[in-house]
């Protein structure tokens, strides 16, 4: 990610600023003088993460009880899905990211039923695209993170015969995570109080 997209990610995200503002006043003061300079030194400390998540995901699940069941085991399908996709590519952000998971998951189940509500009749498909636009916030621990996701999915039911449902979901949705560490943030405050870093010379 460049300089750029990363003062644009961070100056979007009002959940990060309102905390570094509230609990850092000499940093957010640096971010004033020197956004791009601040935000560097914040990574290089470890008190600011950034992961970009941009994989292919195809989620397909195929059952042969009801179709109420199956759709059920689909919403964990989806889950285990991208904890694998989290843990290929951001291994370090697992346990920090359970909640994000669960939530895209639920959120892509959610709109996925809200587009296909009941089964196609046996022998039919039914498909469409949906564009995913989601975003959250919450506390894990010493960590602050923001998470979004934006993109477009296809989804497709099929239905071969009376007994046996086919749910299918593929696209490569944009994945962003702010990660703030606050523990790092007060080291960082520290050392600006302490002039081992000039505001905005860092």
């Amino acid at each position: 990610m460049s300089d750029e997209d990363l003062a644009l990610t961070v100056a979007q995200s009002p959940f990060i600023m309102d905390r570094i503002r509230s609990s850092y006043p000499l940093t957010a003061n640096s971010l004033d003088v020197n956004r791009e300079a601040t935000l560097n030194m914040l990574q290089a400390k470890g008190a600011l993460q950034i992961a970009q998540i941009n994989k292919h995901f195809s989620v397909l699940h195929t059952g042969y009880d009801d179709g109420v069941k199956v759709w059920t085991d689909y919403s964990r399908e989806i889950e285990l899905y991208v904890d694998n996709i989290i843990m290929k590519t951001v291994p370090k952000y697992r346990g920090v990211l359970h909640e994000a998971r669960n939530k895209l998951a639920n959120y892509i189940h959610q709109e996925y039923f809200n587009r296909f509500p009941r089964w196609p009749a046996v022998g039919v498909t039914q498909s469409d695209y949906i564009e995913l636009l989601t975003k959250d916030h919450y506390t894990y621990g010493a960590n602050d993170i923001v998470w979004s996701c934006e993109g477009i999915i296809k989804v497709e039911d099929k239905r071969p015969n009376a007994s046996t449902f086919q749910c299918y979901f593929y696209g490569t949705p944009d994945i962003k995570v702010l990660l703030l560490d606050n523990d790092k943030c007060k080291q960082v405050e520290r050392m600006l109080q302490n002039g081992e870093l000039k505001i905005g010379i860092l």
